[in-house]
């Protein structure tokens, strides 16, 4: 079976940070989208 699963380092703090920037650019894209400007 093929999964389309993203690769998922095992080392805890590899995947956090892998998270975290995720979630870093889903925020920036939504603030661009919605124009707020700043912090």
């Amino acid at each position: 079976m093929i999964s389309n699963a993203p690769f998922m380092p095992a080392d805890p703090s590899e995947r956090f940070a892998m998270i975290f920037r995720a979630l870093q650019r889903s925020v920036a894209d939504n603030g661009y989208r919605l124009k707020i400007h700043g912090p």
